[in-house]
């Protein structure tokens, strides 16, 4: 620990929240080996942003270390970055949650609520202030880089974000199955043919596979299983025919897609491909859900044996004619 970390290792607590041993020393070294905060309540108000989000009731929620003076609720505060003028609707602590409170005194460390609309307007490290009373900023901020157009488009999210994104709009359905443009997301699930997949507590048997220009996934809600030799066999499967069978089927799909819904994330809109819409109105058996693999299985064996077929007619076409020719 001491070569990892830098720490003495007489320095280490033995500590445990869950059976509360070491507590009452935690708190004793808090108090001893953290410096209070150095402030000053008389000073004219200054604080440091460290943190902020969106409430969809109250806009947003700023975090601000209250580094001297002292801010109460209507005061007109502003921030070094920008010129708007802002009043205060609300100020209080995190204990953890929100407890408002009448001022905020130098050395602490409180929430501000003054009507923003975006956290584009709460920047992280800037200085708040009275209006009347403009300072200095705390800590020196660099504008913000923008993003060229073309580097925004070239930013695709992960195919897993979006999977799991649709499912939670769709309030974790009992079953889907959709295509996921290659154009659109990035191929996070590389290797992964049959496998486990956990939105928010529910688990999913997911059936994917490449088939170009799309990834195709299968979504079930199932209990957790192992799958490794399922994905094995897949992928031997997949390696076996050259992924031709899965070829074909994207070509195909790009002609057989009749719906189109979009998932938001991160601001944008992906867009997610159906052969025909669905009906999430029902739930899937085990045993649907098992004819669904072995039907899958059943179409790539098909596609191994349709490959083997025109490779073998192909050998013998050209064994004949080579005879016809001499």
């Amino acid at each position: 620990m001491k070569k990892a970390l830098d720490i003495e290792p007489s320095e280490v607590l033995r500590i445990s929240a869950k059976l509360g041993t070491g507590v009452p020393d935690l708190l004793r070294a808090i108090v001893h080996r953290i410096p209070p905060p150095v402030g000053n309540v008389n000073k004219p108000f200054r604080g440091l942003v460290f943190d902020s989000w969106f409430d969809k009731r109250r806009g947003v929620v700023t975090l601000v270390a209250v580094v001297d003076g002292q801010l109460k609720k209507e005061d007109k505060i502003s921030f070094v970055s920008s010129d708007k003028v802002y009043e205060v609707k609300d100020i209080g602590l995190m204990r953890p949650d929100k407890v408002s409170a009448e001022k905020l005194y130098a050395g602490q460390v409180g929430y501000i609520m003054c009507g923003m609309k975006t956290t584009k307007e709460a920047q992280i490290g800037d200085t708040v202030s009275h209006k009347s009373s403009p300072v200095p900023p705390i800590l020196p901020i660099r504008p913000a880089k923008q993003m060229h157009p073309e580097e925004k488009s070239k930013a695709k999210p992960a195919a897993s974000d979006v999977v799991a994104a649709y499912i939670r709009q769709r309030r974790h359905p009992a079953w889907t199955s959709f295509f996921l443009s290659r154009r659109h997301v990035t191929n996070s699930h590389f290797g992964l043919s049959h496998f486990n997949f956990n939105v928010d507590g529910h688990n999913y048997h997911v059936l994917r596979t490449g088939c170009f220009p799309f990834l195709k996934y299968h979504c079930t809600k199932r209990p957790y299983e192992d799958l490794s030799w399922d994905n094995r066999l897949m992928r031997f499967l997949k390696i076996l025919n050259l992924g031709l069978p899965m070829l074909a089927y994207g070509l195909a799909a790009s002609f057989l897609i009749k719906h189109e819904e979009r998932v938001r994330l991160n601001g944008c809109d992906i867009p997610i491909y159906f052969l025909i819409k669905e009906n999430h109105n029902y739930s899937v058996s085990r045993k649907r859900t098992s004819k669904s693999v072995v039907g899958l299985t059943v179409a790539v064996i098909s596609g191994v044996v349709l490959f083997l077929v025109v490779l073998l007619d192909t050998e013998t076409k050209c064994l004949t004619g080579d005879v016809l020719f001499e």
